[in-house]
């Protein structure tokens, strides 16, 4: 089980990771195991695996995790609390929870609810599944909108205090070549043609 964990958890973060990008960026990958058998090996009904230096226990990476569900451990379990949110998701998981047990734990917890939507995304029709990409391509492209209209916001005032920076300093900068050009007595006209300044303002300077 352990060596099926850690290759298909690699396949997940290597396929996840996009060409180039810097390995701190890489996604956290979690697996999560449902035993239908008992592990005589531990008394616990879940586990959490690390990956670890095996005296100190230091953590060598935080990019991947493994959990063990041992659910016929937890079927054995007399005082099962649905109150405990590690309780109603084994709950949920568990293929011998009832239907009507499974709909007040969605009631009652968001994140199943969200897991139960996920699940019903999962086993879709073709013609289903486009819809739903549709929906959820119109809320990011939403949520783009919001951000970019954000960002731009805020840094609209800087790029316009930039942009006039700029300006203002490309006519100093005609301003001295004109005043050089006159020094040496070209006409007003061809300085006007090379600096892009009116034959007037020449005539001031």
């Amino acid at each position: 089980m352990g060596d099926r964990s850690i290759f298909y958890s690699s396949q997940i973060m290597s396929s996840s990771s996009k060409s180039g990008k810097d390995y701190i960026e890489m996604p956290k990958v979690i697996m999560i195991n449902i035993l239908g058998f008992e592990n005589k090996e531990s008394q616990k009904f879940i586990r959490r695996y690390l990956y670890l230096e095996e005296d100190e226990l230091l953590i060598f990476t935080d990019k991947l995790e493994t959990y063990e569900i041992d659910m016929p451990k937890f079927r054995k379990l007399e005082n099962k609390d649905i109150k405990n949110p590690t309780h109603r998701l084994l709950m949920y998981l568990d293929i011998e929870t009832p239907e009507n047990i499974i709909k007040e734990l969605i009631n009652m917890d968001k994140a199943l609810a969200n897991a139960q939507a996920i699940e019903e995304h999962v086993t879709q029709t073709p013609e289903e599944y486009r819809k739903y990409q549709q929906i959820e391509m119109y809320k990011h492209d939403q949520a783009t909108l919001k951000r970019i209209a954000k960002e731009e916001g805020r840094e609209e005032g800087i790029k316009e205090g930039e942009q006039i920076g700029i300006e203002k300093g490309r006519n100093e900068e005609k301003l001295t070549i004109a005043i050089n050009l006159k020094k040496q007595g070209l006409a007003p006209e061809n300085i006007s043609k090379a600096t892009g300044i009116s034959i007037t303002e020449i005539k001031d300077l």
